[in-house]
């Protein structure tokens, strides 16, 4: 029994030290090499969270997460545990007088008025549409069923919002905090010898390279 017990511990010290050498071995900053015109970069900390930057052009992004290391792969996957359900709120809705539906984003970030993506569903369908300069995207007075929203200059993920009286014609939203935030989804990365290489969570393909930071 005693021998069980001993043989049990040393299995458990043995994963405890691998883990730890693991975590050494890995945790620090890393930066995206190869890509032109974007800075791109992550922070793996021993606590096996992570956080990440992105910029490109006047576009700062940033996002955190867990990382994970897969033993048997030699894998390292990253993802967003928590996140929030739209981007943006609605304010208030309301009947209004006049032929128009109107739908309006009412920020004081006037800059990014017009680089919201409007999709509004009706009875006879979808239409689609960008907000002007002034945050208004209007269409023909009808009934309204769901309404979504995408923030073209983060263009990964539509707010979704359910409408449930059918006579209001005017829709006033605005930006969330957060609307810049980006999210992992099993983000796979190897180390290679002077960093890591694989995934990226707003760029196609697996092949990109992170050299790590002295």
């Amino acid at each position: 029994m005693k021998h069980r017990i001993y043989l049990f511990l040393l299995l458990n010290l043995n994963t405890y030290m691998m883990q730890a050498q693991i975590s050494s071995t890995l945790t620090g900053e890393y930066q995206l090499r190869g890509v032109m015109e974007m800075a791109s970069g992550l922070l793996l900390k021993p606590d096996s969270s992570f956080e990440f930057f992105f910029s490109y052009g006047a576009m700062d992004r940033s996002g955190s997460g867990k990382w994970q290391w897969i033993e048997k792969d030699s894998l390292l996957v990253l993802n967003t545990p928590d996140r929030h359900a739209a981007d943006y709120t609605l304010l208030q809705s309301r009947k209004d007088t006049g032929d128009l539906t109107a739908i309006h984003i009412n920020d004081k970030n006037v800059y990014f008025l017009s680089y919201t993506q409007v999709r509004v569903h009706t009875d006879s369908g979808i239409i689609e549409g960008v907000t002007d300069n002034k945050g208004f995207f209007t269409i023909p007075r009808q009934p309204v069923k769901k309404i979504e929203l995408l923030f073209e200059l983060c263009p990964e993920r539509f707010s979704s919002f359910t409408i449930t009286n059918s006579n209001h014609t005017y829709f006033e939203f605005r930006f969330e905090p957060w609307i810049t935030e980006v999210y992992f989804n099993n983000v796979i990365l190897k180390p290679t010898k002077g960093g890591l290489e694989g995934g990226h969570p707003l760029l196609q393909g697996q092949q990109y390279k992170y050299q790590k930071l002295e």
